[in-house]
């Protein structure tokens, strides 16, 4: 049996207009179920999902930063 998880579709509404974006094998489920909860089926300004990237661009450094400090802990 296989881990693989199927392609999935969202639909978003970006400042009016509707989109559909599939999420193929390469994202978890945790990052599907996040960005579906973001996301899906929702209308949202092109000004928040750009705060939304840059909090993820944030929070991706941060974790970055941290891991480089563990490996440099590591003998």
């Amino acid at each position: 049996m296989s881990d693989v998880l199927p392609a999935q579709v969202i639909e978003v509404n970006i400042g009016g207009r509707r989109y559909k974006i599939t999420l193929d094998a390469s994202f978890s489920q945790e990052a599907i179920d996040e960005i579906k909860d973001t996301f899906h089926l929702k209308e949202i300004a092109p000004l928040e999902l750009f705060k939304a990237y840059l909090n993820k661009v944030r929070d991706t450094s941060e974790l970055n930063a941290q891991l480089r400090q563990l490996l440099n802990k590591i003998p």
